[in-house]
């Protein structure tokens, strides 16, 4: 089993659409930095693993590691520093731990799915669950999944996987979209092949 440190680091991924590359490198960007922000922060005050182990993980130095929790211990307690405040930071630290029981839900390996089993997947899978098993089987399969940035123009999600595609204002009506797209795609299967 993956250590949980490299889970952490995995589901983070998923929910800030990253690779793992781009995590452990020394990019400095927001998309890069936030996301290793709160793997630091889960990793010491939930999973209690020491700084240094931390940061031979994330390819930091302990010190780093403990300045980064102090930061994010200090936005919490004071709710500054977040576009949002603090409640946005709570909502991500939330959104990896969803990603965390979808690793742990999901089949072991997606590699096999096809589009029946993926809907019978997602039909046992809790609601809140659902966006990061679409992550995931968009990490594992070659889908797509794009979130709104701001100061864009475009303010949906997308998605394509198994060749089927939908939009959403949010993750859970975009998850929604897909599924009843997905399910016309097969009623629309099943019709041909009864046909022939």
């Amino acid at each position: 089993m993956a250590h949980d440190i490299d889970r952490l680091i995995d589901a983070a991924c998923e929910v800030f659409g990253v690779t793992r590359a781009q995590l452990l490198s020394a990019r400095r960007d927001h998309g890069s930095v936030y996301p290793r922000h709160l793997i630091c922060w889960i990793a010491r005050v939930e999973m209690h693993k020491t700084f240094a182990e931390i940061g031979l993980h994330l390819n930091r130095d302990y010190s780093t590691v403990i300045s980064t929790v102090q930061k994010i211990d200090q936005i919490i307690a004071k709710g500054t520093k977040q576009p949002a405040g603090p409640n946005a930071l709570i909502n991500d630290i939330n959104r990896i731990h969803d990603a965390l029981k979808a690793q742990q839900d999901a089949p072991v390996s997606m590699a096999d799915m096809d589009l029946h089993s993926f809907l019978a997947a997602l039909r046992l899978a809790r609601p809140s669950l659902r966006p990061a098993l679409f992550r995931r089987a968009v990490l594992e399969l070659g889908g797509m999944w794009c979130a709104p940035h701001a100061g864009f123009g475009d303010h949906e999600y997308s998605i394509s996987l198994f060749g089927v595609s939908a939009t959403g204002i949010n993750e859970d009506e975009l998850c929604l979209n897909w599924f009843r797209c997905a399910l016309r795609v097969l009623e629309a299967q099943n019709t041909m092949e009864k046909a022939l």
